[in-house]
C-alpha cells in the first residue's frame, strides 16, 4: 500500500517549511525573507500557511504558492510519497535559480483600503465616504499607542510597508511580538461594534444606536404597562373570589377560583417548576414522564387526567393534591373536585 506524507488532503505548514529551506529563501536578512508581499497574499493567509494562525489557507492561496515555487499541488497537500518529496527537494535550489515574483494585487491598494481588505478578508473596492473615514479614525484613536503605530507603519505607506523588525526595534520587543500584536489589532477591528462604526459611518452609527435606545425604552414602557394591566385583572379576579367566599353557592365559588387562575396566577405558576414542591421520587418521575414540568401544567389537569398518567395511583394523586393545595391555597384542587 502506498504511504503518503499525510493521511488526508490537508494543509501542513511543515511541507512549506521544507520547501523554503530547499529553496534557501529563509535568512536573517528581511529583504530576502519570503513574506506575504512576495506571494501577493494577505498577511492573514500567510500566517495560516506558516502555522502562526489556526485554520487552513484558501485553495487560491495554495495554487498561488504552488505556482510560485513551481511544485505540484500534491506535494503541498501531502498527497505524494516520501520518495517523491525527497526527489523534488533534492537540488531544488539549483533547479530553480530564480523564483518568479507573483503579481501583487491585494497590496497595491492605497490607505485605508489595504487595511480594510486585510482586516475583513475581502477587497474593499467601493470608495469610502467622509463619514466612514471619520468612523475609521475614531476606531483607530481607541487603540493603544503601540497598536496604532503598528497599523500606521504597516499600511500608511502601501508601496513599502515598514518591517516587523524595524517596528520591534523602535518599541524594544521582538519581531514575533510585533507580529502577534498586529494580528490581535486586526481581530479588534473585526469586532461587530467597531466594524459597524467603520462600515456605517460615525453619524449613521450614532443614529442607529439612538434608535435602538428609543426602541428599548419603548419596549420597557410597554412591558410596564402590560404588567399594570395584569395586576388590575388580578385584583378584579380577587374581588370576584371574595364575593364567591361569602356566597352559599359552592359552584360559583369554584368558578371564581378558576377565573382567578386564568387571569393572573397562570403566568406565575408557569414559572414554578415541580422541583420546588418537593415531591417524592416516584411521584416526580411519573410527572416528568408525562411532561408535566410546572405547577401551571398540574393546575390544568382534571382528576381523570391524573389517573390516566402511567403508574400514578391514588396514593401519589393524593400527594399531588396536598402539595398543590399547600402551595396555591386552593382548597378545591383539582378544579373539577366535588369537595
Amino acid at each position: 500500500m502506498t504511504k503518503y506524507l499525510a493521511d488526508e488532503c490537508v494543509w501542513n505548514p511543515n511541507h512549506l517549511e521544507r520547501l523554503i529551506e530547499a529553496a534557501r529563501l529563509k535568512s536573517y536578512d528581511e529583504d530576502k525573507h519570503l513574506d506575504h508581499t512576495v506571494l501577493g497574499i494577505s498577511s492573514e493567509e500567510y500566517n495560516k500557511c506558516c502555522g502562526y494562525k489556526s485554520g487552513s489557507p484558501s485553495i487560491e492561496t495554495v495554487v498561488r504558492i504552488a505556482d510560485y515555487f513551481a511544485v505540484p499541488l500534491d506535494y503541498l497537500l501531502g498527497r505524494c510519497t516520501e520518495e517523491e518529496a525527497k526527489s523534488l527537494l533534492e537540488n531544488y535550489a539549483e533547479a530553480v535559480k530564480t523564483v518568479r515574483v507573483m503579481p501583487v494585487r491585494d497590496f497595491d491598494e492605497p490607505w485605508p483600503y489595504n487595511l480594510l481588505t486585510d482586516a475583513y478578508f475581502t477587497p474593499f473596492d467601493r470608495p469610502l465616504t467622509d463619514d466612514q473615514l471619520n468612523g475609521l479614525e475614531r476606531v483607530l484613536s481607541e487603540l493603544t499607542d503601540r497598536e496604532r503605530d503598528i497599523i500606521y507603519s504597516r499600511y500608511r505607506n502601501s508601496e513599502k510597508p515598514e518591517t516587523y523588525r524595524s517596528i520591534g526595534k523602535r518599541w524594544g520587543v521582538t519581531t514575533e511580538r510585533i507580529r502577534a500584536i498586529h494580528c490581535k489589532t486586526l481581530r479588534k477591528l473585526r469586532a461587530p461594534f467597531r466594524k459597524n462604526i467603520i462600515m456605517l459611518g460615525i453619524d449613521e452609527f450614532q443614529k442607529k444606536e439612538e434608535f435602538k435606545q428609543k426602541e428599548a425604552e419603548f419596549s420597557a414602557a410597554l412591558t410596564s404597562f402590560q404588567r399594570q394591566v395584569s395586576q388590575i385583572r388580578l385584583m378584579n379576579a380577587d374581588l370576584t373570589v371574595l364575593r364567591g367566599m361569602f356566597s352559599e353557592d359552592k359552584e360559583f365559588y369554584k368558578k371564581c377560583l378558576i377565573r382567578r387562575f386564568q387571569n393572573g396566577d397562570e403566568e406565575m405558576l408557569g414559572q414554578t417548576v415541580i422541583e420546588d414542591l418537593d415531591f417524592s421520587v416516584k411521584t416526580y418521575n411519573c410527572l416528568k414522564r408525562a411532561r408535566l414540568n410546572t405547577v401551571a401544567d398540574l393546575m390544568r389537569m382534571t382528576t381523570d387526567d391524573f389517573y390516566r398518567v402511567r403508574n400514578l395511583g391514588r396514593k401519589r394523586f393524593e400527594e399531588i393534591v396536598e402539595k398543590i393545595r399547600q402551595f396555591t391555597g386552593l382548597e378545591t384542587f383539582p378544579l373539577d373536585s366535588k369537595e
